[in-house]
């Protein structure tokens, strides 16, 4: 009886795929695609595979495709078939595209960007059948090619028959028992220095291969002499050598190689560095100008700093050295200060008068509200101070005819969409007969790229605000990542102005946040994967510059002053320059830009 069952069972499955591939035969390939969507969706995998079948018959040419159907296949357990269908997507060169189906998102495996990801399926299949040097050799392909996540790896069930093998834990990085502090600390320098190699897009463009190994194998040499906190230093030193913005240390605030701050805030105005911020405590030196931290004066301090910071250009010291100088351990690793528990601050007040400021780590009032440089401000808090924490909102302007749109994280929110508010946004603009936008990306620093086209669209379906003197986007060194591309989309597609600073990265740099875990003490840098190629390979701009140079003084601070919509407002009133020195093309922009101080 069990028998006919199983007969039964197994001629019931064939017969419904029979069906799904008759009810397949004449379907638009858009249909199929769809179709084959969803069965994946629903983890229907043997159906699925029958239909990507279909699919790559009618076109051969999809690496993505061929990428869908091997995994099918894999998840329906036919693996020698998977391996062969992987072959080919590796063939016609799988990697990202924004055409990829949603299920794909789920698959921790996907955020590499397609680097090394069919060798990657290959060795899972490989392992599946048995195939044990095949599945290393594959294995170690993959992490060559640049494939970011070792977590998934270490976990990947299909794995469970190497995870033990010698070789498969030395890929993996994973430290045998028993390793002593400074073995621990090397045997993390070792992995660092290989997985930024494999996983870096280009880690020796601004730095050879000799320095940078060289630096590790330096270090290696110096742990004994080191405290664990002036190693994490170290090590932030050498990830800056790649020199990229998006390849650095993440900061550990809490454990063992916790890097603890002052509780100060330091901006770097264009009349100086200055305490913007600080808790009741250090109220009496908020608003003065630092002419000393510790043994050096603030260039020296500054230039100490500077070789820490992971920056795409310029503009990137002006927003990290600031951060840095806060931190009594970086201040102690590059010979600032001696004693992390208190450090003398110099400072120049507004008279002129100097006075020194003791910085502790934990003064009594810490928690309570700290004290601004804007505090005795008589007027109104700028806009662009309104909701800095909001990924997204807008405030219109009446009296100008303009929408005051500050766009600071580029993310869609829970309880809307950056596309709908985009929609909304310029529906208002229509109803309000608003002609003119601002778009403030001053605190943006970056997300999820494919949401810009929203706003672009928007824009292009916008002939009253996408005109000389009408659109315009306030940037500063903050701009960043996906938010530089879309400055770079409003550059080269819209009609807007620049007004503020200049960007903190050039239109063609590298991206991608991709992270490694180092293996014994846990920390985590980010090793970026892609380089954005967003103007002409001859390009060489370190930032894309403002039109309208507007930068904050310490008094526009103090005073709740901006002068970056200042200006804007006086363009309005007063009839934009720039559109009446307008000559055609070739001039797209007349730029009024100076030098930074």
């Amino acid at each position: 009886m069990a028998c006919t069952h199983h007969k039964f069972m197994a001629l019931f499955f064939l017969g419904a795929l029979l069906a799904l591939a008759v009810s397949s035969w004449g379907q638009s390939p858009v249909a199929l695609r769809e179709q084959a969507t969803k069965q994946m969706e629903a983890r229907n995998w043997t159906a699925a595979s029958a239909l990507y079948s279909e699919i790559v018959r009618a076109n051969p040419y999809s690496a993505t495709q061929w990428h869908n159907y091997g995994y099918a296949l894999h998840r329906s357990k036919q693996y020698e078939e998977a391996i062969r269908a992987w072959e080919k997507a590796d063939e016609l060169g799988f990697g990202w595209s924004s055409r990829q189906e949603a299920w794909m998102w789920e698959e921790a495996w996907v955020w590499s960007v397609g680097r090394g990801v069919p060798a990657y399926n290959i060795a899972r299949a490989q392992a599946m059948l048995g195939h044990r040097e095949q599945a290393l050799r594959s294995l170690a392909q993959a992490l060559k090619q640049g494939f970011n996540r070792d977590d998934t790896v270490r976990n990947e069930p299909d794995f469970a028959a190497i995870r033990q093998d010698a070789r498969f834990r030395a890929l993996l990085g994973i430290p045998a028992p028993g390793l002593s502090r400074e073995e621990q600390w090397r045997f993390d320098l070792d992995y660092m220095a290989r997985r930024m190699e494999h996983v870096h897009v280009n880690l020796y463009r601004k730095v050879s291969r000799k320095r940078f190994q060289g630096e590790v194998s330096r270090l290696k040499h110096r742990l004994p002499g080191l405290t664990d906190h002036q190693i994490v230093v170290e090590i932030m030193r050498i990830i800056a050598m790649a020199g990229d913005g998006h390849t650095h240390l993440l900061w550990p605030d809490t454990g063992p190689y916790a890097m603890p701050k002052f509780p100060i805030g330091f901006y770097r105005f264009k009349d100086g560095l200055f305490v913007n911020a600080a808790p009741p405590a250090f109220a009496a030196a908020v608003g003065g100008r630092v002419i000393r931290i510790g043994d050096k004066s603030v260039e020296e301090a500054s230039k100490a700093v500077e070789p820490l910071c992971s920056v795409d250009g310029p503009m990137g010291y002006l927003a990290e050295v600031p951060r840095l100088l806060c931190s009594p351990h970086v201040l102690e690793a590059v010979g600032i200060i001696k004693d992390t528990a208190r450090v003398p601050l110099v400072l120049e007040k507004a008279d002129g008068s100097r006075t020194t400021v003791e910085l502790t780590l934990s003064p009594p009032d810490v928690k309570g509200p700290w004290v601004t440089l804007n505090a005795a401000a008589k007027s109104a808090l700028p806009l662009y101070r309104w909701h800095p924490d909001d990924f997204y909102w807008f405030e219109p302007l009446p009296e100008a005819r303009l929408i005051y749109f500050q766009f600071n994280t580029v993310a869609n929110k829970k309880d809307e969409s950056f596309d709908a508010f985009c929609h909304r946004m310029m529906a208002f603009a229509r109803t309000s007969h608003a002609e003119n936008l601002v778009i403030d990306l001053r605190h943006n620093g970056g997300g999820d790229s494919s949401l810009n086209k929203a706003l672009l669209q928007e824009l292009l379906l916008n002939d009253t605000i996408n005109r000389k003197g009408h659109l315009f986007t306030i940037i500063g060194r903050d701009t960043f990542s996906a938010a530089m591309n879309l400055v770079c989309d409003l550059e080269s597609r819209t009609s807007t102005l620049f007004v503020g600073e200049p960007t903190l990265s050039g239109p063609n740099f590298a991206g991608q946040f991709n992270p490694i875990t180092l293996p014994c003490s846990h920390l985590t840098l980010s090793c970026t994967s892609l380089n954005w190629q967003l103007s002409f390979s001859s390009d060489r701009r370190r930032w894309i510059e403002p039109d309208i140079v507007a930068e904050l003084s310490s008094q526009d601070e103090a005073n709740n002053q901006d002068p970056a919509l200042q200006a804007i407002l006086r363009i309005l009133h007063e009839g934009s320059p720039v559109v009446k020195d307008y000559s055609g093309p070739g001039q797209d922009r007349v730029v009024f830009w100076k030098s930074l101080r």
